[in-house]
This record gives structure tokens, C-alpha cells and sequence, in this order.
């Protein structure tokens, strides 16, 4: 089942590895903080994220303008900086 990580553009699904990223929003900050269909975000602000209920929890954090991802893509391991801002 997908879920939705609105305020930043992503829709992705949990597991035991992380979540992976199922579709990206154009225009969102996923999109322009660089993921990609196909990551799993296995980290965020350096908290594991397996469940959608996790990446809510994280996107509760009040005052940041940006959120560190980290995340693997094949066999490299990347560190993206997401902006939080809303499209135009």
C-alpha cells in the first residue's frame, strides 16, 4: 500500500530497509532536493525511517527550512538536503 509524504512531494512504501520512493511531485521539494523514483530513504535528520508513520513524525519538526535524507540509490549511498518549501 503507498503512502504519502505530502508537504515535500513524495509518495513512497515502508519496509525493513527503509522507504522506498514510488513516484515524485513535480515542483515539490523531493523533486527539487534531488530523489528520485527508485531511492530508498533510509535515513532522515540521521532518524531510521521504515513506515510512512516515521516520515510524518520527522516532517513534524517545526522551524527547519531544510530536512538531511539520506539515501541509496543501486549501490551508492547519498546524502540529499531537502528544502522545505511549498510550490508556487
Amino acid at each position: 500500500s503507498g503512502a504519502e509524504g505530502g508537504c515535500v512531494g513524495l509518495e513512497g512504501e515502508g519496509s525493513a530497509v527503509g522507504m522506498l520512493v514510488t513516484g515524485i511531485v513535480e515542483g515539490f521539494s523531493a523533486s527539487e532536493g534531488g530523489l528520485e523514483p527508485g531511492d530508498w530513504i533510509i535515513r532522515i535528520c540521521g532518524s531510521e525511517v521504515r513506515t510512512i508513520e516515521d516520515l510524518k513524525t520527522i516532517f513534524q519538526y517545526q522551524g527547519l527550512d531544510s530536512i538531511e535524507f539520506t539515501v541509496r540509490r543501486g549501490l551508492e549511498t547519498l546524502e540529499l538536503t531537502i528544502p522545505l518549501v511549498l510550490p508556487e
